[in-house]
Order: structure tokens, then C-alpha cells, then sequence
């Protein structure tokens, strides 16, 4: 049988790997409250993922994406763009 787990100081290294004041588009989190956090919270969410790991579930709230596309180049107004949602299931 094989062990999965994330490893505390995995999450600890990339918390400190996330961009500032990027926001997840649905939920209200923002970037920033992670990287302002305690260590105690790479601690939660360690367990919390190796928990979604070892039993090959997660609740609906935390499998739901938010895709905005963003266009490069000359000549492209970014009000153009559709601000799409996709829902993994």
C-alpha cells in the first residue's frame, strides 16, 4: 500500500511561494491570509490535504476553479474578455 502526504514544511515552503493580494474569486480568501498566518496553519492544511489524499475525496466547496482569462498582446481591450467560471466535478 502506498502512503501519500504533504509534508508541513511543503506547505510552509510554497505559502511563502504565493503571490500578494490575489484573491480566489468566489470564497472571499485572499493570498494574504495565508501569508500573514502562524506556522500552526501549514500544519492544518498539511493534514487537511493528506487526509484528501489518503481517502480520494473532497467536499464540493474546495473542487470548485475560477478561470479568468487574460488577454497579451497589442491591440486587445481587456474589457473584452469573458470572465468565465468552471466548476470541476
Amino acid at each position: 500500500m502506498q502512503r501519500y502526504s504533504a509534508a508541513c514544511d511543503e506547505v510552509f515552503v510554497a505559502i511563502g511561494k504565493g503571490k500578494a493580494a490575489k484573491n480566489d474569486g468566489d470564497v472571499g480568501l485572499s493570498s494574504d491570509y495565508f501569508t500573514h498566518s502562524s506556522n500552526d496553519l501549514a500544519i492544518h492544511i498539511s493534514l487537511l490535504f493528506t487526509t484528501l489524499l489518503v481517502h480520494g475525496t473532497s467536499p464540493n466547496n474546495l473542487v470548485t476553479s475560477t478561470v479568468i482569462p487574460i488577454p497579451k498582446g497589442k491591440g486587445l481591450n481587456p474589457t473584452d474578455s469573458v470572465i468565465a467560471t468552471e466548476t470541476l466535478r
